[in-house]
């Protein structure tokens, strides 16, 4: 991410967060005599025990995981080099959860322009959080949450701890080269893929799963409700059987997909997928389009990776543990509960 007079702007988030401490001096520039060359160093002194400290701090574009990562061990060579009291700070323009651990993993604070920043020096401790991003996001951040990159995120999260070949993948998952390529580069900016492999493998599959969670709503798709006279069991064993016989693709998810992986689940809606035909599957399976007190709901899938590592259970098509999963959590309360014990007894299995 560009922004213009980065530098300063960094500068002035820093002295921003520092001026409300009364017992710090005013903040000096310290001119960069050193071998190695951090982007900013102030000088402060703690007025209360006269204690000096240097702030060394290192200004990146980006705040994703693998730039706070760099920062990080950029920072610690700086600071052996000085030798003394010094602090390492990083500044950006946006600093997310994820990367705003890591720099409190490592002793290191942090300043955003969104106004957030963590010092914690001396007697000096500042924290600000909860603000959000005020920049757009950039392209890559955008598009890996788009339908086909969704297709590279389910071949990977479904599989388990495979390493994956690019060509591979590409196949598995129907998308171009250069679509994984794109995949690739953001999982690897996030920090979410094992330094250690030469091929593609996910080594934080959860952080990815929950950052898509939270940009994932089944409202995607297109919902059209109806009203069946029958119990969902028998709603969905007729479904399945109609759908066959008509050659139409069909799959449960949310809690009709849910009760095929956990037997917690319960529920008195039924919902699955459906690729075409609604027409002549609600009038095979007797359902009556509603627009209130809708007992079935068939959704139209606004892309067809939804069906991938579709399965049969019971005579039934399912839909994957991985899209039943996100489907569950765009239902608060119980289909988030519902989308938890998949995780425990399914998905962690497969990691």
């Amino acid at each position: 991410m560009k922004i213009k007079n980065l530098e300063q702007k960094g500068r002035e988030a820093l002295l921003d967060c520092l001026k409300g401490v009364p017992f710090l001096d005013y903040p000096r520039d310290v001119t960069r005599i050193y071998d190695k060359r951090p982007d900013l160093v102030l000088r402060l002194v703690n007025q209360v025990d006269k204690t000096p400290y240097l702030l060394v701090a290192e200004i990146k574009d980006s705040g994703q995981p693998r730039f706070i990562k760099e920062a990080v061990n950029q920072l610690k060579v700086y600071q052996n080099e000085m030798g003394g009291v010094s602090y390492g700070v990083i500044l950006a323009p946006y600093i997310s959860e994820r990367s705003a651990q890591i720099c409190k993993e490592n002793a290191v604070g942090y300043v955003d322009l969104a106004g957030n920043c963590y010092l914690s020096f001396s007697s000096v401790f500042i924290q600000r959080a909860g603000n959000p991003n005020p920049y757009s996001q950039d392209r890559e951040l955008q598009s890996i949450f788009y339908p086909r990159s969704e297709r590279v995120l389910r071949a990977l999260l479904n599989a388990g701890p495979k390493e994956w070949l690019t060509e591979e993948l590409a196949k598995d998952s129907g998308v171009s080269l250069g679509q994984v390529s794109n995949v690739r580069k953001y999982l690897d900016n996030q920090d979410w893929l094992d330094k250690e492999s030469k091929r593609l493998l996910l080594s934080k599959p959860f952080e990815l799963l929950s950052a898509w969670t939270k940009n994932y709503s089944f409202r995607k798709n297109d919902v059209l409700e109806y009203y069946s006279l029958l119990s969902p069991p028998e709603t969905e064993a007729l479904l399945s059987r109609a759908s066959q016989e008509l050659g139409l693709r069909l799959g449960l998810t949310g809690f009709s997909g849910g009760s095929r992986y956990v037997s917690t689940v319960r529920y008195q809606r039924v919902i699955a997928y459906l690729e075409d035909g609604f027409e002549s599957l609600a009038n095979s399976a007797d359902l009556k389009s509603v627009t209130s007190g809708a007992n079935v709901m068939l959704l139209r899938p606004y892309d067809s990776g939804v069906f991938y590592q579709s399965r049969v259970i019971g005579g039934d098509s399912v839909v994957s543990p991985i899209q039943a999963y996100l489907d569950l959590n765009s239902y608060k309360g119980r289909g988030e509960e519902a989308a938890q014990a998949i995780l425990d007894q399914v998905i962690r299995e497969i990691w």
